[in-house]
């Protein structure tokens, strides 16, 4: 009786099922999406092309249908070739006539006006294959799997959360004498979270219908890898229909951590505005202020998101580049994640039902509250586990402590560049077969690598519009699967005049580097207009640091503090703020992690990272080179940790760097070889 009693209230006079019907109508008004198709996006034509394909090929991929896809792919992929060649040659004006044009775009086969549809069927085929057994080639991904956060059900939730509190503060004389006073507290919990359930309910057979609709029911038994979405999900092994299951109800206890955390407040502190605006703040000003990126993801309250803790590796793609949108969120923060909102639930039930006998909550409660207040706070402002390492970035080289790698380039005789490969060397600069093999193919021209934690990051050159724009790269060493961690964005002509001048959009030399290093999680970007910006690799985030009217050299980055030389040689020690270190001149500079050593024409100083403090290291200049106290100078001579110079006679023939405390060579033909100094 007490339980009907309270669902009564809560649903009828406190206007809770008025509240949910009104986000149901909304929901449903705005579901538009949940039944757009992926290819929606697509022509009309190039729709009906791919449907008459996926109506051909969809479904269990067998031989034959492999055979055909690759068949049609290849045929596409030659006439678009042919169709790039023939708009080049006419960009270069290699026709005479546009007769001649016309004539050569007519030799272009019929099937490059289907090259969309095949290459989007294309992109099926190659997740598909790769388990061929348990997935299957469906026409399209569902909106519904990744539908993100509902704002209005959030706000929702906190009122009716509030409003239950307020009812209580109302009746408090009432419920504080009454003899199952703290029982009713307990049904009155209940009763909310039944409310909650009869909504999150609603928003998931609205979101299951647009499911069926999209997907078919008869393909959510398949493999969830089908969808693009999901292709690097760490679940691999779920069905459609059970991972959208598992989404939402993450999304559950995600709303269900909201309407604690409100009850929690409102009963320690008494203060309705409070209890109703912070956790709505916390949630959905968080989520918009960051978006999809890893940050907004050590949150307890973004469990309300659902899927971005399920999908893995997050992709979209530019022309020819994936640019990763957001890591995989790790399965050990999702445990946690759901572990402490479950202890948040429990704890607020505890409050909430003991203080029921009390004007004021117990001191035990109030230390149960803080307690669980402190590990939101923690677990929402963690960071993943920082990787301590960092290195320098060098031209066409790194070195990561197991391996060399090396840039190798192949020029025609007039010195262009035909083709770029990073090759890697063990650390006995034996060259295996096996890394032969797997040498690394780059697209663009590749200038500034380092190695680091697992990966091989380095810029690569791309022209953009009537510029040329870096983009940071890396490989994951352990199967050389590339990604872009960061893309200059993408140049739009805004103005020509009489074909001699073109405008483009953007600072393109923000997106041109000239050096690179890398702290803990931070990539240190240098510009070629002397700009030096942040990229944080958990969130992809880019924000510029400091500029300069002129950088002399490469920056070095140790212990968090940027180090170069300013436009009238001085050193500088960049910490939240610049500091010159010395009014010496130099306008060379190097650093081996302990010491930054400044040198100009005659002499070299160095100066300790620790303390900034000066000593004259050499009476020699050009300084360009320094590894564990040892520094290579311009003049081919090398001189070791006692003060030793011996000159590198194959630095006259090939490039030397300085790695592990060994001198390592270059050669013309762009083999590695340590030097017999």
């Amino acid at each position: 009786m007490l339980l009907k009693n309270e669902l009564k209230k809560l649903y009828i006079k406190q206007y809770g099922l008025v509240v949910l019907l009104i986000v149901f109508i909304v929901k449903l008004l705005t579901s538009a999406d949940l039944y757009k198709a992926s290819y929606s996006d697509m022509s009309y034509e190039q729709q009906k092309y791919y449907l008459g394909y996926m109506q051909e090929y969809g479904g269990q991929l067998t031989d034959e249908k492999e055979i055909a896809i690759l068949s049609l792919y290849s045929e596409a992929e030659a006439a678009k070739q042919l169709q790039n060649d023939i708009l080049d040659k006419n960009r270069n004006g290699d026709y005479t006539t546009p007769e001649e044009f016309t004539n050569a775009m007519r030799e272009i086969p019929d099937i490059i006006e289907k090259y969309d549809a095949i290459k989007l069927l294309y992109s099926s085929y190659e997740r598909v294959s790769a388990d061929r057994e348990n997935l299957l080639m469906l026409p399209s991904d569902s909106n519904a799997m990744t539908s993100g956060i509902e704002y209005l059900f959030i706000m929702a939730i906190c009122y009716i959360s509030a409003a239950m509190c307020y009812y209580e503060r109302k009746m408090k004389p009432l419920i504080v004498t009454a003899a199952n006073g703290r029982r009713s507290g307990g049904y009155r919990l209940i009763s909310l979270f039944s409310l909650i359930f009869t909504g999150w309910l609603g928003l998931f057979i609205i979101e299951l219908t647009s499911l069926f609709a999209v997907i078919g029911a008869e393909n959510l038994d398949c493999g969830v890898q089908s969808l693009e979405a999901f292709e690097n999900t760490p679940f691999g092994s779920l069905s459609i229909i059970a991972m959208f299951i598992v989404i939402h109800l993450t999304k559950l206890l995600g709303y269900l951590l909201i309407s604690a955390v409100c009850v929690l407040l409102c009963t320690l502190t008494k203060n309705l505005p409070l209890s109703l605006f912070v956790p709505m703040a916390v949630t959905c000003v968080w989520v918009y202020l960051f978006g999809r990126n890893n940050a907004v993801y050590y949150s307890p309250f973004s469990l309300v998101l659902g899927s971005p803790y399920y999908t893995g590796d997050c992709y979209v793609t530019e022309g020819r580049l994936e640019i990763l949108l957001y890591s995989c969120v790790p399965a050990e923060l999702l445990v946690m994640l759901i572990t402490i909102a479950v202890i948040v639930i429990a704890v607020t039930a505890v409050v909430y039902i003991g203080s029921i006998k009390r004007c004021r909550p117990g001191k035990k409660a109030v230390i149960s509250a803080v307690a669980a207040s402190l590990i939101l706070l923690l677990s929402g402002c963690s960071q993943s586990t920082a990787d301590n390492t960092a290195a320098d970035g060098r031209y066409g080289f790194a070195y990561d402590g197991e391996g060399y790698y090396v840039l190798s380039t192949e020029t025609d005789d007039e010195y262009n560049i035909i083709s770029q490969r990073i090759i890697r060397y063990d650390d006995k600069l034996n060259l295996s077969e096996d890394d032969i093999l797997r040498n690394i193919t780059c697209d663009g021209r590749v200038d500034y690598m380092l190695a680091s934690d697992g990966y091989l990051y380095y810029t690569e050159s791309f022209q953009n519009g009537g510029t040329y724009t870096d983009n940071v790269c890396r490989i994951r060493l352990s199967d050389c699967y590339k990604e872009t961690v960061s893309a200059a964005p993408k140049a739009e002509r805004i103005s020509r005049y009489l074909d001699l001048l073109t405008i483009w959009s953007g600072d393109s030399d923000d997106y041109s580097y000239n050096g690179m290093c890398k702290y803990q999680n931070n990539l240190y970007l240098q510009t070629n207009n002397y700009k030096v910006f942040v990229l944080d690799l958990n969130t992809g985030a880019r924000r510029l640091l400091f500029s300069e009217n002129y950088i002399n050299g490469n920056i070095s980055v140790i212990d968090g503090k940027v180090f170069y030389l300013n436009s009238d040689g001085n050193p500088v020690c960049f910490d939240n703020e610049k500091k010159i270190i010395s009014e010496r001149m130099f306008y060379a500079i190097a650093s081996d992690g302990e010491y930054i050593y400044c040198s100009n024409n005659s002499v070299t100083y160095r100066y300790k990272v620790s303390d900034l403090s000066e000593e004259k290291f050499a009476d020699k200049g050009e300084a360009y080179m320094a590894d564990m106290s040892c520094v290579y100078f311009g003049d081919g001579t090398y001189m070791d940790a006692y003060g030793k110079q011996v000159e590198i006679s194959q630095a006259k023939d090939g490039s030397i760097f300085l790695a592990n405390g060994r001198v390592i060579v270059k050669n013309s033909d762009g083999t590695l070889e340590f030097s017999d100094k």
